[in-house]
């Protein structure tokens, strides 16, 4: 079996940090690199392409490690994707 390292990131903000700022200032941090990403955009390849009022663009490549038995993209990493850009 193989496994995908995941670094610890101490860079993560605290609760009350994300309470103090806006859903957009947040996007636009991570899009401009003052924010870090959720872990998981690393780990499925995906980010934050375009923050704007009411919008905002994940895009995202899937590695081989996102196939499913058939060998075909596993569905979860849609879901996932679609999770963030929902919550956003």
């Amino acid at each position: 079996m193989s496994t995908i390292p995941v670094e610890k990131n101490d860079d993560i903000l605290s609760m009350e940090e994300i309470l103090e700022i806006s859903g957009l200032d947040m996007m636009q941090g991570i899009l401009d690199g003052i924010y870090p990403p959720a872990p998981i955009s690393k780990l499925l390849n995906y980010n934050v392409h375009a923050v704007e009022k009411g919008k905002v663009v994940f895009r995202g490549k899937p590695n081989l490690a996102s196939r499913n038995p058939m060998g075909t993209l596993h569905g979860g990493w849609y879901g996932t994707i679609l999770d963030s850009a929902m919550a956003c």
